[in-house]
């Protein structure tokens, strides 16, 4: 009876060790720095997020909004020296993410998170050609995919 007790307390003791951990690895997790890989190419990539609205129609969602679409349009742009970086995801857009225990355990803070994108940079006049992705709803990316011609 003794062994088994004693195997019991082991086997929770084990448990609760293991859940330590793994609550302390994605709790510092959260703030561990991230930075996303460098461009391979001769550009550097720009980026502009813009908010478009269709003032003529009513959200499907919520009725008593206007139609909105928020879109991120990367680019190669023309490398030129004091260019912002792009953050990974917008302040405004962080605020709206879950806080709290769950939220650090759950979710990398992404102001760590370092992209190689531009704001606004200028589009590079070297590439002649550029591939326009246009996903739509019930429509696969393979099908919507143009080159546009400057």
């Amino acid at each position: 009876m003794a062994k088994l007790l004693k195997g019991a307390l082991i086997l929770v003791l084990a448990g609760i060790l293991t859940l330590l951990t793994l609550l302390i690895s994605l709790w510092t997790g959260h703030y561990v720095g991230v930075t996303l890989p460098a461009p391979s190419g001769p550009f550097a990539v720009g980026r502009v997020l813009e908010t478009w609205s269709d003032e003529q129609r009513a959200d499907p969602m919520f009725p008593h909004r206007r139609t909105e679409l928020v879109v991120w349009t990367w680019y190669p742009c023309a490398p030129s020296a004091g260019q912002k970086r792009a953050e990974y995801r917008p302040e405004y857009w962080r605020r709206q993410m879950p806080e709290g225990v769950m939220g650090t355990l759950l979710w990398r803070d992404v102001s760590l998170v370092r992209s190689h994108s531009v704001i606004g940079g200028s589009l590079s006049p070297k590439q002649p050609r550029y591939l326009w992705a246009s996903p739509h709803s019930g429509i696969t990316m393979s099908t919507s995919v143009r080159i546009a011609t400057t």
